[in-house]
């Protein structure tokens, strides 16, 4: 378990990285970032399924090739781990794990938002004298500071991602014990309503704003979530 958690951390730093600092390769976007998070954990299916519903509320933000979701992306990431690690422990409430893990999921969007602002200032800081090195024609000094900015922001991730999902197992654990296990079922029919919105939505986005490979992924993975999630 401690293998898995510190995994899910070195990646969660991957995605923090991504966002900001370094990289921009896309796999700070939810439908990626929830994916890898799921097939850490052993659940790819349900990590995919987090990343469908936890893209929707960001779309506005995703420009064309880029990651910048900056409120989205650690906290889909923490919720698709929180999930698959929930489904491990109560195997016959799906419907109400995924609500409870998205809406998880977009609380810690909204409460690490201030220190995401602290990081982004730090590094502005870093950068400022990058610039003040450039003038001075300190090569080696501008290199330092730009791997030093990437260092914290993914630092940043690592912890802050581990700490979170542990967290929010523990909390939810908690929280689950006292919610009646009919609601379920009453969740399942909105799942469904909801993945298939995504399919759509998501179909839009890549055809409008991205490459066509992308296009594909997610067309193809927003499709295999929702026809798998309705058989089951």
């Amino acid at each position: 378990m401690e293998t898995d958690v510190l995994l899910f951390g070195l990646v969660g730093g991957l995605v923090s990285a991504d966002t900001d600092a370094a990289g921009q390769f896309m796999v700070s976007q939810p439908l990626v970032s929830c994916t890898l998070a799921g097939a850490i954990f052993g659940n790819l299916l349900l990590g995919m399924t987090v990343g469908v519903l936890m893209q929707m509320p960001f779309l506005v933000e995703v420009p064309v090739g880029g990651a910048r979701v900056s409120l989205g992306n650690l906290g889909a990431f923490v919720a698709a781990g929180v999930a698959v690690k929930l489904n491990q422990i109560f195997p016959t409430i799906n419907n109400l794990i995924l609500v409870l893990a998205v809406l998880y999921g977009l609380f810690l969007s909204w409460a690490t938002f201030p220190c995401l602002l602290w990081m982004r200032q730090l590094n502005l800081r870093l950068l400022y004298r990058a610039d003040r090195a450039a003038e001075e024609g300190k090569l080696g000094q501008i290199t330092w500071l730009n791997y030093l900015g990437v260092f914290n922001t993914y630092i940043f991730g690592l912890i802050s991602s581990a700490i979170f999902l542990i967290f929010g197992n523990v909390f939810l654990t908690f929280i689950i014990r006292f919610i009646p296990i009919q609601l379920d079922s009453t969740f399942r029919l909105g799942k469904t309503v909801l993945l298939g919105a995504g399919v759509g939505i998501l179909f839009w986005l890549f055809m409008q704003k991205s490459k066509v490979k992308y296009m594909v992924l997610g067309v193809l993975a927003s499709t295999v979530v929702l026809i798998v999630n309705s058989i089951r």
